[in-house]
């Protein structure tokens, strides 16, 4: 069995291509996630958007909400 000494272990390169690919994979993961996460902040922004340009057009059309008259 061969010894290694401190020096050695840390120059040698074996297992340097598998380490890098993990590393690569997960921060892929890390920034997935994260658009994900955003991706769902735009939808809901999106969804509330359009919720909101349904009830203005809605209350342009019958002129009051709920019993009250606007006075555009």
């Amino acid at each position: 069995m061969r010894r290694m000494t401190l020096s050695k272990l840390i120059r040698d390169k074996r297992g340097e291509l598998i380490i890098d690919t993990l590393v690569m994979l997960i921060v892929s993961i890390v920034v997935l996630m994260t658009l994900i996460e955003f991706l769902g902040i735009f939808m809901a922004f999106q969804d509330v958007n359009f919720i909101a340009k349904r009830l203005a057009r809605s209350v342009e059309v019958s002129g009051s909400v709920q019993g009250l008259e606007t006075t555009f």
